[in-house]
């Protein structure tokens, strides 16, 4: 008897030639007073309020990715699309303040973890509001 197959069906992942838009997008001046931003893009599930059947159910969960050094947070777009698409997650990606889309910026103090710390809490109560319930990718 032959062994069963274990072929799967594999989207793509981290395809260059495959743009996912995001169904939100802003820039959050953060409070702090250094004059930087913060670039962000929502994906949204149908019916979360944000995607393209927009209506009050709630999604799965929201997740908000944190990227690392070189690379920028759309290099998750392919894994939003299809945590989105597929799971009904809500995921929230941004650039670190003067990375990128999110440009330069001044600051009188160097950067840190407690500083990149407070960056993401800002967008979240930004985004979602504050005492929201969040994931981390990243």
């Amino acid at each position: 008897m032959a062994p069963a197959s274990h072929h799967a069906h594999h989207e793509p992942c981290m395809d260059p030639s495959v743009s996912h838009a995001p169904d939100r997008c802003g820039t959050l001046a953060l409070p702090d007073g250094s004059r930087c931003n913060l670039a962000w893009w929502l994906f949204s599930p149908a019916g979360a309020g944000g995607g393209p059947a927009a209506a009050s159910a709630p999604p799965a969960g929201r997740v908000l990715v944190i990227w690392g050094a070189f690379a920028t947070a759309r290099h998750f777009d392919d894994v939003a699309a299809h945590l989105r698409d597929h799971h009904g997650f809500e995921l929230l990606c941004y650039h670190h303040r003067g990375v990128a889309s999110s440009g330069p910026c001044t600051m009188d103090t160097p950067q840190s973890s407690a500083l990149l710390a407070a960056d993401a809490l800002a967008l979240v109560d930004h985004v979602w509001g504050p005492q929201q319930a969040v994931h981390l990718y990243g």
